[in-house]
């Protein structure tokens, strides 16, 4: 049974990793700044025209 738990645990360690975790939140944060940096640079762009 023992076994079992540790093969259970080392197969969810295996699938999702904390660096791929830690990725995809910098990457999320990333992307969420550039979203934001280019809405930003649009709406400037169009006061500039007006």
């Amino acid at each position: 049974m023992d076994l079992t738990v540790r093969s259970n645990k080392f197969q969810t360690e295996k699938n999702e990793p904390r660096y791929l975790i830690q990725y995809n939140v910098f990457y999320f944060l990333i992307s969420e700044l550039w979203f934001l940096s280019s809405t930003a640079r649009t709406t400037l762009e169009l006061t500039t025209l007006s």
